[in-house]
């Protein structure tokens, strides 16, 4: 109808989400197929086509509404979001005890660190260490969706969630990730932000892994997606190094 019509030129052409464009495309298609379920006898022959082609057309719609601009952020924008996200999503301790919230650091590579909890002892950590590390790690792009975690059921035994064992230095482990814990001493906790540059490439060849099928798929959606930012969110304790 002409009020239909109106509605979808008004979605498409302004500013509006890309939830509320496919829920006016499910409610369209809904509204489609019920209208053709109680057609008479005299337009059975054309059902079949006609739900065909409005399938056709809502996915041809759909898959225009997944193709984004690559999106620019101002400098501005980026430390606002960085300075917020401690409070957006809080760490506790292993008593459930709220660590306090700290401004970020920035290192010359781009890497950003939270020092959450500075640790104990007179060693940190360096180049060549072996470091036992509790860590999750989440994509900034997906709000922060979790590819992987020492406390997920994978990383259990019957003491408690098992560290993943990093060497630092010798290509193995994820350059941003590395160069946020060298310097974090034993029981030392930090919240890391990884550039792109310093992160995942396409084949996900550092340590450490997704934990899951699914979660591998996640990730690589995001590194295989030239116009979405890949940059990383890991929060790191450290148990142990020698």
């Amino acid at each position: 109808s002409f009020k239909t019509c109106l509605l979808s030129k008004m979605l498409f052409a302004g500013g509006f989400s890309l939830h509320l464009k496919l829920l006016f495309i499910f409610v369209q298609l809904s509204s489609s197929l019920c209208f053709t379920s109680m057609s008479t006898s005299s337009r059975e022959s054309q059902r079949y086509s006609d739900r065909r082609n409005l399938v056709k057309s809502a996915l041809l719609g759909g898959a225009a509404l997944l193709t984004f601009p690559k999106l620019s952020f101002s400098e501005a924008s980026i430390k606002e979001s960085l300075e917020s996200m401690g409070t957006q999503t809080p760490l506790v301790d292993s008593n459930k005890a709220l660590l306090p919230d700290v401004p970020f650091v920035t290192l010359p590579s781009g890497v950003k660190y939270k020092e959450l909890r500075e640790g104990n002892g007179s060693g940190q950590v360096e180049r060549g260490n072996v470091v036992y590390v509790q860590a999750t790690g989440r994509m900034l792009n997906l709000n922060g969706a979790k590819f992987f975690s020492t406390k997920d059921e994978k990383y259990y035994d019957i003491e408690g969630p098992r560290p993943i064992i990093l060497t630092i230095g010798d290509g193995s482990v994820l350059p941003g990730l590395e160069e946020g814990i060298i310097g974090m001493k034993r029981g030392g906790i930090r919240r890391i932000v990884i550039p792109a540059s310093l992160g995942y490439k396409t084949d996900i060849e550092y340590k450490p892994q997704p934990t899951s099928i699914l979660d591998r798929k996640a990730l690589e959606s995001v590194l295989l997606n030239p116009n979405r930012d890949a940059s990383l969110l890991f929060d790191v304790q450290v148990e142990r190094f020698k």
